[in-house]
């Protein structure tokens, strides 16, 4: 009797939901890493502030020039804020489309085994029936 390979019926389901957990994951490290260079920025501009108030004014004119580039960081450092706010809702976003991708991609593995193991047990089922019938046909024969 020759062996049936076994044949997923949604097998190209399964792999586009496979692709499509990828392309979600992958969107997510994207935003991620938008996060963290963000966020490195920011502290960019923490190390500049003290870096400029270090410095410090030697007169008036350094002093106003101070200010300026402490007034411009501040400045800067609200519309990064605002852009980290933005990149981590976003990300949350991704995060949240990425883990419904993912469970969407494993009830597809589950059904998958649930197949194979019925398939399976197909096969026990015919190779027993088999087993049965060559032994009673030696019985008759006998």
């Amino acid at each position: 009797m020759a062996e049936m390979a076994f044949q997923f019926r949604l097998q190209r389901v399964l792999e586009y939901r496979e692709m499509e957990e990828k392309w979600a994951k992958d969107h997510f490290l994207e935003k991620q890493a938008a996060r963290f260079e963000a966020e490195s920025e920011l502290n960019e501009i923490d190390k500049a502030r003290r870096t400029y108030l270090v410095m410090g004014a030697a007169d008036l004119t350094q002093r106003r020039e101070l200010e300026l580039r402490l007034q411009k960081l501040d400045d800067n450092e609200r519309a990064q804020r605002l852009l980290i706010y933005t990149l981590q809702e976003e990300e949350e976003d991704a995060r949240a489309i990425w883990l419904d991708k993912r469970q969407d991609k494993s009830i597809m593995e589950k059904l998958r085994e649930r197949a194979h193991e019925e398939f399976k047990a197909i096969l026990e089922k015919r190779e027993q029936n088999a087993l049965d019938e060559f032994a009673t046909q030696r019985r008759i024969a006998a």
